[in-house]
């Protein structure tokens, strides 16, 4: 007998509606912990690299073009490898492209224990441990914002304050390790270091598994009665074609054709005690090049945003890198400049401590910050061509150290806050964009360097940088609050199904 319902014979009730969020912390702190590992194990090493390998090849009479050349082969192959991990990002799991990467980065360093010319630590180190750290870190990256929506700030800067002082502590480490086991018995306890970026690719667990249920909001239903039916429980809330597709269940004339292909895409489904909106699913995965995911860049915001920290980032690298050199044409002695160079990675700790208490205790938007920290560069950088004295270029170094904190930091916050809903591909394009920064700053530098053979000119160019972030910067948010302009608002980022 079909049944009859009366629409009409209704009784109100409560019903709760939940969302999934990101955990903001269980599993999310293991991804911390990985993303923090990785770190450790590969990006703190390659700021050792001279020291490593720079002795090895000084035997063979090729240390300063050789060592200029793998370095800059590796952060270049490094850098543009985001245009090819953007979109196997978008098709394969997150930790299956991490595992490609850790496999690549960990071969790599075996394969760098056993080199006997130049040559082999090009492919060995330049090419392949490059491409690894490529496909990697993008995967880890996205993952840790995945994890957190609330907690980012905070937990970033606890992951760079560990780096931090850990980076102090290598150089000694990697001298101990040259003169107790020499050159091949380094690289390969390196290469055992290196071995746990296989744990960061395994933990990237895609975040579906740990999202967590909070309520979203309680929804008056009704519940129809019936005397040859059981209880239909239907929310209130409901209404159009939702509402009618649910209501169709109790129509006592079979669905029309058009009906059904309505039916058989629900724009709500129910997963145990979830309400989810969906869409219709195309099961047809995409394939390599129509995964490629580009539209960040038809937002001129991007632009502004990506140049600016990758400035940032060319301005702090290499004017820590001339340093020594610019110091020591001033006559000062090496353990002068030893101890100008201690007061500046100390410093730099004491940043990135300082950054994290600011963020557990202050929200604040990480652009803001780094403009914030840029605009004191560009006034403490000037104070340093003020004068030679010893104890006065201790305190300017010092200061820029404590800066260093609050520009390296906030990088990846700042492309998450801005971008969080397409993180992937902000990210590895940010990537590739920043590879091509380096290049076209470094070529400057080169030719001012050439061109006037003073290192003062260089870091007055670099300090020029900076000037550039900061009128561009402003100028961006100028015009946004006189448009009237609202601040993108943060979207969380669930992540791939995967």
């Amino acid at each position: 007998m079909t049944a009859h319902v009366d629409l009409d014979n209704i009784r109100p009730k409560r019903a709760t509606v939940y969302k999934r969020v990101p955990p903001d912390g269980g599993y999310g702190y293991v991804i911390v912990a990985a993303l923090t590992l990785f770190i450790l194990s590969t990006l703190v090493p390659h700021a050792c690299f001279g020291l490593l390998y720079g002795s090895y090849l000084a035997d063979r009479g090729d240390e300063t073009s050789s060592v200029t050349t793998v370095a800059s082969l590796y952060s270049c192959i490094y850098h543009f490898s985001g245009i090819i991990s953007n979109p196997l990002l978008q098709i394969w799991p997150k930790r299956t492209i991490g595992l490609i990467g850790a496999a690549m980065i960990f071969s790599g360093n075996i394969g760098t224990i056993f080199i006997t010319t130049a040559n082999h630590l090009v492919i060995t180190y330049g090419i392949i441990q490059g491409l690894g750290i490529g496909f990697l870190l993008p995967a880890a990256m996205t993952s840790f914002n995945d994890y957190f929506a609330q907690r980012k700030n905070f937990l970033m800067g606890v992951s760079q304050t560990i780096t931090a002082g850990l980076t102090i502590l290598y150089p000694t480490f990697m001298r101990f390790l040259l003169s107790q086991y020499g050159f091949r018995g380094a690289v390969a306890i390196l290469a055992a270091i290196n071995s746990h970026v296989i744990f960061t690719a395994v933990s990237l667990h895609p975040v579906k598994w740990h999202l967590k249920k909070v309520i979203e909001e309680e929804t008056e239903t009704k519940t129809v009665q019936d005397k040859d039916a059981k209880n239909e429980t239907v929310p209130s809330s409901l209404n159009g074609e939702d509402g009618q597709l649910l209501r169709k269940r109790f129509s006592l004339s079979p669905p029309d054709n058009a009906e059904r292909m309505r039916m058989a895409r629900p724009s709500v489904i129910s997963i145990g005690s979830f309400t989810v909106p969906v869409g219709a699913r195309d099961s047809k995965k995409k394939g390599f090049w129509k995964s490629l995911d580009f539209s960040v860049l038809k937002d001129p915001t991007y632009y502004n945003l990506i140049i600016g920290v990758s400035l940032g980032l060319m301005a702090e690298y290499n004017f820590i890198a001339i340093l020594p050199s610019y110091l020591s044409k001033r006559e000062y002695t090496k353990e002068d400049i030893a101890m100008v160079l201690t007061a500046y990675f100390a410093s730099d700790l004491v940043g990135r401590l300082l950054y994290t208490t600011c963020m557990a205790l202050v929200r604040m938007p990480n652009r803001i910050l780094f403009l914030g920290a840029s605009i004191m560069c560009v006034l403490v950088r000037v104070a340093f061509s003020f004068s030679s004295n010893y104890w006065w270029v201790v305190g300017i170094i010092g200061s820029l150290g404590a800066l260093r904190g609050f520009i390296h930091t906030p990088i990846v916050l700042c492309i998450a806050d801005e971008y969080s809903d397409k993180f992937t591909s902000a990210f590895t394009l940010y990537m590739v964009i920043c590879g091509i920064v380096a290049f076209i700053v470094g070529q400057v530098l080169n030719v001012a360097k050439y061109v006037t053979q003073s290192d003062e000119v260089v870091i007055h160019i670099l300090t020029a940088l900076y000037v550039v972030i900061v009128v561009c910067w402003s100028i961006e948010l100028i015009y946004k609050r006189v448009k009237g302009i609202k601040p993108r608002s943060k979207t969380t980022n669930l992540g791939s199904s995967h």
